[in-house]
């Protein structure tokens, strides 16, 4: 192993894990060699896409963060590639224009795998927020919608049977904010009452990643909206006359005038193409994100076997788990304790309301705390402002 004066700490991905294992490594790990991989010279704060509910396009710009700016300040190395591979037992990634970049210590945060596939005629023109260019095109769909049908469809998740919680899909959450504030955006139009929802969801009861209280009332905010709700319910068919979709009661075609999917997931291509993955696509650690095969590789946020659901508060934790753990065996640092999971998440209900839910059944425990109301839409607006202002890293960091 290089000394501590010469170790490369390779960050490969910047969103919620890559940039949040960037902040630690400058703050715990002064005197190692950081260098930050990613294909895009910006980050997304994606938590706000879904306020492509507000029908404003031109509402994604503000929620860039500029990963040139950030590691000039930080004084760390980025390199604007795509990663093809690893090879993990010469410590290497092989990038697509410029070859291959040796590390020491790897920090893996490149996230999960989107699988159009899974559904024929479906891809990201189906109408998609995880990504700016999708976000602003909702965006404008919805400020052209005049009411009719609009279809909210959670894509299915793709992982080892085994694993738990076994959840049906990778996140209703940003579905179910993105329906609650269209709803407000519509009734400011005059078009509400126009329009019908329609969820769709492979949960057996909608609201799976979250605690049983949270869960409930999740259940009444969506009965109380005049919402048809299609649990334990799959799409299996896209084409020009509309979405089929398969569920107890057999199949059925939706015909929306607007439809807005969170696609369906599966692991890695990367970690697989790699020969890293659990065979499902996913990468196993230990309970300090080390790959359970090589040490010196870290896996963080929705890339990681553990991470259920796929929360960017999570790959938070993870990597403030990780980089403690590495300071500890590289740099004589204190060790930290290992990766704990419990799920933290608030939901935005619109007219400046939020639910917030901060619970450990989901893993086996008891806890759970609910708040619902204006503070926990303030509390979730201040932790956007400080994250975007930090460039992912707070004063305060998970």
């Amino acid at each position: 192993m290089a000394s501590p004066a010469r170790h490369r700490a390779v960050v490969l991905g910047a969103h919620f894990g890559g940039l949040a294992a960037l902040h630690w490594l400058v703050r715990l790990a002064r005197r190692c060699e950081v260098v930050v991989v990613s294909p895009k010279p910006y980050a997304l704060y994606r938590p706000d896409l879904v306020f492509s509910a507000r029908g404003d396009p031109a509402f994604v710009r503000p929620l860039r963060v500029d990963l040139v700016a950030l590691c000039r300040r930080l004084g760390v190395d980025l390199v604007i590639d795509y990663a093809l591979g690893i090879d993990a037992a010469a410590g290497r990634v092989r990038l697509a224009h410029r070859g291959m970049l040796a590390y020491d210590t790897l920090f893996w945060a490149t996230g999960m795998d989107y699988t159009w596939d899974l559904v024929p005629g479906l891809g990201p023109d189906a109408g998609f927020m995880c990504a700016d260019y999708a976000a602003r095109r909702l965006a404008a769909r919805l400020d052209r919608f005049q009411g009719g049908e609009l279809a909210l469809v959670a894509g299915t998740l793709r992982q080892d049977p085994s694993v738990r919680p076994a959840l049906s899909c990778s996140c209703e959450c940003a579905l179910l904010e993105w329906l609650f504030l269209a709803r407000a955006h519509l009734r400011t139009r005059g078009s509400l009452a126009h329009t019908r929802f329609v969820l769709v969801t492979g949960a057996a009861q909608v609201g799976e990643t979250v605690g049983p209280r949270a869960r409930a009332r999740v259940g009444d905010l969506l009965r109380e909206a005049g919402v048809e709700v299609l649990e334990r319910t799959t799409a299996v068919g896209r084409d020009a006359d509309g979405i089929v979709v398969a569920g107890p009661g057999g199949q059925r075609r939706l015909t929306p005038g607007l439809a807005v999917w969170m696609p369906p997931t599966a692991g890695s291509s990367l970690a697989r193409a790699s020969g890293l993955d659990d065979g499902w696509g996913w990468v196993a650690t230990n309970a300090f994100m080390q790959h359970v095969a090589w040490p010196n590789i870290y896996a963080i946020g929705d890339l990681n076997r553990a991470t259920l659901p796929k929360h960017g508060h999570f790959a938070m934790v993870q990597a403030r788990v990780a980089v403690r753990h590495f300071t500890a065996e590289v740099l004589g640092a204190p060790p930290g304790p290992g990766f704990r999971p419990a799920s933290l998440g608030i939901l935005h209900k619109g007219y400046g309301q939020a639910l917030l839910d901060f619970t450990d059944t989901l893993y086996g425990g008891s806890r759970e705390l609910v708040l619902e109301g204006p503070v926990p839409y303030v509390l979730k607006q201040m932790f956007g402002l400080a994250y975007r202002w930090g460039r992912g890293g707070m004063p305060v960091m998970p």
